[in-house]
């Protein structure tokens, strides 16, 4: 009893957020059998799993998950390379720092979608054009949480380093990129969900493919759990991608490096 009664206490967040799913799902169920509400705006969990299984089973999915991945993947990867170096430089750079601070802001601030238009005239409606946005969405909260890391460095660590003639690459190399790490990840798992929905933003405007493409299709015209079982894919993928990032960011928690 005593093992059940630990095992419980340390996982009584999962437990209580699978228990509320289970709840909403259930009265979401009899809402949908009581008809509540007309099936043609909502479907029952039943209904959209089924739904989900049959995209599988006839392959009509893949098409679509491979091109909104495909997109996800490119502009991710970018925004994480080019957000985690030029995060490290302003950072560091007291005067570079005050020279973009106000731009990077005002960016970070402008919603994806307001410059769409001008991205479809550089770019038309190639598959590029919702590369960029992705890259966009989930850039800047890269950049900005990596610059937080490496301006709350411990200064004691970099003048000790300094001491030893350490120069900027190899401050930044030993000191700057572990300390900064735990706010990196932190930037990591918050562009995934900005860059979820850029992609998702990209495919409703300028996509003959990708799942947002279908949500916009099958919403159109009413096919409710069709919709839904996308939106579940979307949601799905979200998370599992949020998790994992999650996941090594609790293992690098230990790693911060916090200024005095």
């Amino acid at each position: 009893m005593k093992l059940i009664n630990k095992f419980i206490k340390s996982k009584e967040d999962l437990i209580l957020g699978l228990f509320g799913l289970s709840l909403f799902l259930i009265l979401w169920a009899e809402a949908a059998q009581l008809k509540w509400i007309a099936p043609i705006f909502i479907s029952s969990p039943g209904e959209v799993t089924k739904e989900v299984i049959i995209m599988f089973q006839n392959r009509t999915i893949f098409p679509h998950l491979a091109i909104s991945l495909t997109e996800f993947l490119l502009g991710f990867s970018a925004a994480a390379f080019l957000g985690i170096i030029f995060g490290i430089l302003i950072g560091w750079y007291k005067k570079l720092r005050g020279l973009t601070s106000l731009l990077i802001f005002a960016l970070y601030s402008t919603p994806t979608i307001a410059i769409l238009p001008l991205i479809v005239i550089w770019l038309g409606f190639d598959i590029w054009t919702k590369v960029l946005i992705v890259f966009l969405s989930a850039f800047f909260p890269i950049l900005i949480n990596t610059m937080s890391g490496v301006e709350n460095l411990n200064s004691d660590l970099i003048r000790l380093g300094r001491s030893f003639g350490a120069n900027d690459l190899a401050i930044f190399r030993t000191i700057a990129l572990p300390g900064s790490l735990p706010f990196i990840v932190t930037g990591l798992r918050l562009a995934v969900t900005r860059g979820m929905i850029g992609m998702l933003i990209g495919e409703f405007y300028v996509s003959n493919k990708g799942l947002g493409y279908l949500i916009t299709s099958y919403g159109s015209s009413f096919q409710t759990s069709k919709f839904l079982a996308v939106v579940l894919l979307v949601v799905l993928i979200g998370i599992t991608l949020t998790q994992t990032i999650g996941l090594l960011e609790n293992k690098l928690k230990s790693w911060k490096i916090s200024r005095d």
